[in-house]
């Protein structure tokens, strides 16, 4: 972290973690769901292996829900049981859809076949909606859930993490603090 002068005031200046970075790992986060308490489940898409994949479908794999701490498929009767694969690559991250049997559309676009997501497409967040019921965002976040207190901000991600890191470090100190930003 730098701190830039301007007049009379120092603001500091957080770095934000590069897409893909160590530390980063895909992840899809419930955007919408019929179930409004679903909002903001999350799911880790860890491939360690580049043979590795997971299989999305109504069953599972589970969404943590960070506020209740409990695990759960997506769960809708709309859902196809056929899977929704995503599988890693140096490219980016490859999302399948041609064996699903729900609608799917990724940033958009209907998806039938293959496509693979780069890093900085994975950077910016990628939509994915299923079975025009069902929106996730598809990006990056931290590999693990930080345990810095959440001071009333609402979000998740890596940026958050910072921020809420570097809120904790500076209440310990006994000088009046401005916060600036969205």
């Amino acid at each position: 972290m730098t701190a830039r002068s301007n007049s009379d005031i120092t603001l500091p200046e957080i770095e934000l973690p590069a897409p893909g970075r160590a530390g980063q790992t895909p992840c899809l986060t419930v955007l919408y769901h019929p179930d409004v308490s679903r909002i903001g489940d999350r799911l880790q898409i860890c491939l360690k292996d580049s043979d590795a994949e997971v299989s999305l479908h109504r069953f599972g794999p589970d969404f943590s829900d960070i506020e209740e701490q409990t695990a759960k498929p997506l769960g809708d009767q709309h859902l196809s049981r056929a899977p929704l694969r995503f599988r890693s690559h140096e490219q980016g991250l490859e999302v399948d859809a041609t064996d699903h049997g729900s609608s799917v559309a990724l940033a958009g676009q209907r998806l039938d076949s293959r496509h693979t997501l780069s890093v900085e497409e994975i950077g910016r967040g990628v939509s994915l909606m299923l079975a025009r019921r069902i929106v996730l965002l598809i990006h990056y976040g931290p590999e693990e859930y930080s345990s810095a207190p959440d001071c009333g901000l609402i979000g998740q991600g890596a940026a958050m993490l910072r921020i809420r890191e570097l809120v904790a470090r500076i209440a310990k100190e006994s000088s009046p603090v401005l916060l600036m930003g969205e």
